[in-house]
């Protein structure tokens, strides 16, 4: 089984990443270590190509919310 661990992606970019499985690692509630297993797969896009595009790199039956209510106000619904 092949498998690579990304550990350092650019800010500056948007990585589209496939395998079939992988482990995310988290580290301070942010992603520390990705690591890709069996058939892995991976592309970097640049800013500049994704930036006013964002929602065309998304999963195919991802839903974009726009409303979306805030920490605050769901927080404050549920202690009521």
């Amino acid at each position: 089984m092949r498998r690579i661990t990304l550990t350092a992606i650019p800010f500056s970019s948007l990585p589209s990443l496939s395998a079939n499985s992988a482990t995310i690692f988290f580290k301070d509630n942010e992603v520390d270590e990705i690591k890709l297993f069996g058939s892995p797969n991976s592309e970097y896009y640049p800013e500049v190509k994704v930036k006013g595009m964002e929602k065309t790199f998304t999963l195919p039956r991802f839903v974009f919310h726009e409303n979306k209510p805030e920490k605050k106000e769901l927080l404050k619904n549920i202690k009521e």
